[in-house]
Order: C-alpha cells, then structure tokens, then sequence
C-alpha cells in the first residue's frame, strides 16, 4: 500500500512539473541539453509557406516579419492604403529567420516591423541565443537600408507559463536597451495588449488583439497610411 501511494504521489508531481515548471523542471532540462546537445527542437518538418515567398514576392513598402502571430494578422486588408508584405511563417524560431533573408529582401520594402521569438522559448533555446539572432536579423535588414522597428515579443498567458513569460520578459528587456542603445525604435506591443481579453489560447490573437495592435504600429507609418480598416456592417 506505502508503495503505491509513492508511486502516485511521484506520478503527481511528474505531471506538475512538466506542466507547471517546478524543480526538478530545469535540472532535467539541464541534463536533456547536456546528454541530447545535437537534437534541435522543432515543431514543423518543412515551410511551404515560405516555398511561396520564392516565388511570389510583390513590390512593398513596409515589411512584416516573424512567426505565426504575424502570419495570421490580415495585414493587406487592416492597412490597405500601404504595400505591406507578410512575411510571418509558423513554427518560425529566430535561426529559421535567418535561412529566409533573402525572401525578405525581395519585395524590397523600407520599413521592417520585427516580433517574433517566442517560439524558441518553448524550444528552450538561451535567451541570450535568441537575442544574438535578434540582432543578426536586424544587421541584415540595416545593410539593406531597410529601417527596423522592434516589437516587443507578446507575451503569453501567466496560467501555466510562467517560465516562458519570464523568458520572454528578459529577451524584450534585452531587446529595449539595444534599441535605446543604437537609436532603433522599440514598440512596446505588451502595453496595448492583455492575454485575457485579447487572446483564446493565451498566445494567439483574436482580432481585438489585431486590432490593438495594428492601430500602436499605424503610428509609425506616414500620417496618410495611419488610417486602420475597420469593418462596418
């Protein structure tokens, strides 16, 4: 009976430490990387989408790049006074970035609005890692005469995430001083922005969260594109 009851007082805590990132959560991560270096995590074998970005690449003005929370926006139809490429791609961590440079320098756009490396953080990757990638994007684009504008990583929900939000946290920490540091401009899209109300599975946006977040960026645009789309029934 004394064994059985430890065996489902260890299968608990198992659960809770997976799901809830408590000790021994970083030991055994710790021990994963050290025994398992090699073994990069991925969420998607192949990025057909960015097949597309080979071979379809409009002339544009403003650029939009990062993971699928920039994928799912309908950027064309929120700014339709402006050219704007969507160059988000799901699953997209920041060294996948780097491999798609070139479709992003093909529809020749002036202005960059970058966010993106949450999904490294649910990979694992080092913060420091995902910063250094951070700025070798931003280097590419700047040797393309392209101005960057960084947003700040979304933030997730705090229910169960509270190892990723302080990840995140820290990468957009990083993020505001160098840009403070190199005279970037550095949008805080967390400010607008609150996963209860904007968000269904915590991470994603509904299009209220779209919304919120389109009409902080449309500042940065010129005054005749600032104009947000909305639809009128």
């Amino acid at each position: 009976m004394c064994s059985l009851v430890f065996l489902l007082i260890g299968f608990c805590w198992g659960v809770i430490t997976v799901y809830k990132y408590v000790f021994p959560f970083e030991q055994i991560k710790s021990i994963k990387s050290f025994f398992l270096p090699s073994l990069p995590v991925t969420n998607a074998p192949s990025k057909p989408r960015n097949e597309l970005f080979k071979i379809f690449c409009p002339q544009s003005d403003v650029v939009m790049i990062g993971d699928s929370i920039t994928e799912y926006a309908l950027w064309n139809e929120i700014f339709p006074y402006i050219r704007i490429a969507n160059r988000g791609v799901g699953c997209d961590r920041t060294d996948d970035i780097l491999e798609r440079m070139e479709e992003i320098f093909s529809v020749n756009a002036k202005k960059a609005f970058l966010m993106f490396g949450i999904n490294d953080i649910f990979a694992g990757v080092d913060v420091n890692t995902i910063f250094n990638n951070y700025i070798q994007i931003i280097k590419k684009l700047q040797d393309k005469n392209i101005s960057c504008y960084v947003q700040s990583t979304l933030e997730c929900s705090k229910l169960g995430h509270e190892l990723q939000l302080k990840y995140i946290r820290s990468l957009n920490r990083k993020l505001k001083k160098y840009c403070t540091s190199n005279g970037l401009e550095y949008i805080n899209i967390n400010n607008e922005i609150d996963e209860s109300d904007y968000t269904a599975d915590g991470i994603h946006l509904l299009a209220s969260g779209y919304l919120k977040w389109s009409k902080t960026i449309a500042l940065y645009f010129p005054a005749e594109y600032q104009k947000v789309e909305l639809h009128k029934n």
